[in-house]
């Protein structure tokens, strides 16, 4: 085999085998404008298991950057790590075969450009460094963790990373620290474009909350704790939150009101728990919690005619007394599909396209569940949005009625519903719908709904204490066909109802436009 000019000569350096069985693997190591990088690192792994192999000799760069590193046969994937002080990122070859007595050649092997991150941490107080902590560089848009060579802070608190430009999570864990616990640490959505430095940052002090989880009377493995401040924020970073064989779970965070969630293997079709308002200022045991048996609620997210919907996040209230259920992966995927897991009863179930702009969101209601149960959506376009327009008539304590839909309207949506609220509790009344809209004198109030060329009612009786002003409340359910031709209508609709202290006794809603799209 013919070997690049450069590398011919280098040959002649190369070691000899030094032991029976192993093979030598050379080449030259440069960054990106072809200088060799000296002092570089190299690790070999097993290509079919990624573990490593140790039984390595010889194993960095030299001058110019030239390698000719001793290894047993086998195949391998090989990790160049560059000095840190040269800011360039580790990279890695893979599929390297390595034979017995003889050399594979990797040629010009060549590292890109990356920035240099820095930081220094402190114990509390801010003197005494944190000699031990992990440190962790997180993609923040793919959740990818970075390569970091020396991921441990040092006995002067620091730590050093290469990634590329981009925005990243930076966590430490500081879980082998020895002396008294220290609260995990991060800072989440950082740009680094360049050299950057995290300056120096002086940890909390950390205390343990643990807890046992069963589920059908037997303890549960892998349950995922998460901690969030009860007065609202960002989710706490909790290394090591998980449970172990015996249900058994610890995690340590700073002194504070937390609200604590746990979530169970999504096999294991449990329903995910939350302890709410828990106090940290001391060791906290929140003693042994039972996860209840629940049923598989699934299915898949699409656009309205359309294919499927990545992103959309599905939340789960009970039909009742609206109270959010906690609920875990409840983000549909590429297929937009979902799967969670909840107990039996009557649900209403929102798809909010959070990551699937152009949509709005769709609310399923009063969906019951008593076995495993299938809920496809179709989410329609944001252009298909009902609005309110003109001015109510007041009734009594001075209040108007509200109309408003639940759900934009399109073909095939089976969850379209009017809503009424704010009206006198009790009372009868009416929703008229036409093709247009009006501003009439009638009774006392103004008439939003033309009268031509058609004009419909619904009887409609609002519920709450009789008499109570603004609490009479409504829903009109109304089931929209998958009929295509539906699509570019608009309809028109005002609730009116009966109220001794309006004028002439009606009280008139605002007014709503509905129209009919994808």
């Amino acid at each position: 085999m013919r070997l690049p000019p450069p590398l011919a000569p280098l040959l002649l350096l190369a070691p000899s085998v030094a032991a029976q069985g192993t093979g030598v693997v050379s080449g030259q190591f440069v960054g990106p404008t072809g200088v060799g990088v000296a002092g570089a690192n190299l690790d070999f792994f097993f290509a079919s298991t990624g573990n490593a192999q140790n039984n390595v000799s010889n194993d960095g760069t030299g001058v110019g950057g030239i390698f000719n590193a001793v290894v047993p046969g086998g195949t391998y994937n090989v990790l160049f790590w560059p000095p840190t002080s040269t800011s360039l990122l580790p990279k890695w070859v893979n599929g390297v075969a390595v034979v017995a007595g003889l050399t594979t050649n990797l040629g010009v092997v060549q590292a890109a450009a990356g920035s240099l991150v820095s930081a220094t941490f402190l114990r509390p107080g801010g003197i005494t460094p944190v000699l031990g902590g992990h440190f962790h560089a997180v993609d923040a848009a793919t959740g990818q963790e970075m390569l970091v060579q020396d991921p441990v802070t040092n006995a002067s608190g620091q730590v050093e990373a290469v990634v590329p430009p981009g925005t990243y999570d930076f966590r430490l864990d500081p879980t082998l620290v020895l002396g008294p616990f220290l609260a995990p640490w991060q800072s989440l959505g950082v740009p680094v474009a360049g050299t950057t430095s995290l300056g120096t940052i002086t940890l909390l002090p950390g205390f343990l909350v643990s807890a046992t989880i069963l589920g059908n009377g037997a303890p549960v493995a892998d349950v995922d704790a998460d901690v969030f401040p009860t007065a609202g924020g960002l989710k706490l970073y909790t290394p090591g939150d998980n449970s172990d064989g015996a249900g058994f779970v610890d995690f340590v965070v700073p002194a504070g009101t937390v609200d604590v969630r746990f979530d169970a293997p999504l096999a294991d079709g449990l329903v995910t728990i939350l302890v709410p308002g828990v106090v940290v200022a001391g060791t906290t045991s929140l003693g042994t919690l039972a996860m209840p048996p629940g049923f598989y609620l699934s299915g898949v997210v699409t656009a309205v005619f359309g294919g499927p919907l990545a992103g959309v996040d599905v939340d789960v209230r009970d039909a009742a007394t609206n109270a959010l259920l906690p609920t875990t992966g409840d983000d549909t995927n590429a297929a937009g599909a979902y799967v969670v897991v909840v107990p039996a009863g009557t649900w209403n179930v929102r798809f909010t396209p959070i990551g699937a702009p152009g949509y709005q969101s769709v609310l399923a209601t009063g969906i019951p569940v008593a076995a495993d149960t299938a809920l496809d959506a179709s989410l329609p376009t944001t252009a298909c949005s009902p609005s309110a327009y003109g001015a109510p008539t007041p009734g009594s304590g001075g209040v108007a009625p509200a109309l408003a839909a639940n759900n934009p309207a399109f073909p095939g949506n089976p969850w379209f519903a009017l809503q009424v609220s704010g009206g006198l509790g009790g009372m009868p009344g009416l929703v008229a719908i036409g093709l247009g809209p009006a501003s009439l004198p009638l009774l006392g109030g103004t008439l939003l709904v033309s009268p031509v060329p058609s004009f419909l009612t619904l009887p409609v009786v609002l519920s709450g204490p009789v008499g109570s002003p603004g609490a009479g409340q409504a829903a009109l359910p109304i089931p929209l066909p998958p009929s295509p031709v539906l699509v570019g209508g608009v309809v028109f609709l005002q609730e009116a109802n009966l109220d001794p202290l309006a004028p002439q006794g009606i009280a008139f809603s605002n007014g709503l436009s509905v129209p009919v799209c994808l």
